[in-house]
């Protein structure tokens, strides 16, 4: 069913909007809450989290791109139960993707900071848009999906080696991208 039609579900408040979803993304939602949460067990439940987010804000939300509006939801409902597991102590896989990346975007100290967050964004994915499609995919793949350098590199057929050489040269070119651009560092 293409996405229209389960956004017209969603419109129409018809619970096969959600049996749709869960058909045609199901699989996509739960790589990205694995990758970012690692468990099974918490995946099946922030999964069904998702779908009741898409339910709760479709309408009056209809979204233009179905597929990155649920990764958005999927995304945000597991980093807060990550926020959640990690109040009292440090999630070891998501400190090593914020401390790759640390040097690499702006900080968030003061409010003129979190203003330029959307124009930051924004230089990001021009940035990703120039890159090539494995350099891209690689990137994404860690540092939105979460996905370690060993997973990365099966999926991609490259070795762990040059995966990790990519994301060292696509942070270097990050950051002078971002510098030309003129985003503070």
């Amino acid at each position: 069913m293409d996405d229209l039609k389960i956004i017209d579900l969603f419109n129409l408040r018809s619970e096969d909007a959600i049996s749709k979803t869960r058909e045609k993304y199901g699989t996509y939602i739960n790589s990205i809450i694995y990758g970012l949460l690692r468990s099974f067990h918490d995946t099946e439940e922030i999964a069904n989290d998702t779908y009741l987010g898409l339910w709760q804000s479709i309408p009056p939300a209809r979204p233009k791109d179905l597929k990155a509006y649920i990764a958005a939801i999927a995304r945000k409902k597991a980093m807060d139960k990550l926020d959640y597991f990690t109040a009292q102590k440090r999630n070891t896989n998501l400190t090593v993707l914020i401390d790759e990346l640390e040097e690499v975007l702006p900080g968030r100290d003061s409010p003129e900071d979190t203003i330029s967050t959307k124009e930051t964004l924004n230089e990001i994915n021009i940035f990703l848009s120039g890159l090539t499609v494995r350099d891209r995919y690689v990137f994404l793949r860690r540092y939105w999906f979460g996905d370690t350098v060993k997973e990365i590199a099966e999926k991609s057929g490259c070795n762990e080696a040059t995966v990790k050489n990519t994301l060292f040269k696509t942070r270097k070119k990050l950051k002078c991208y971002l510098e030309k651009a003129g985003v503070k560092l």
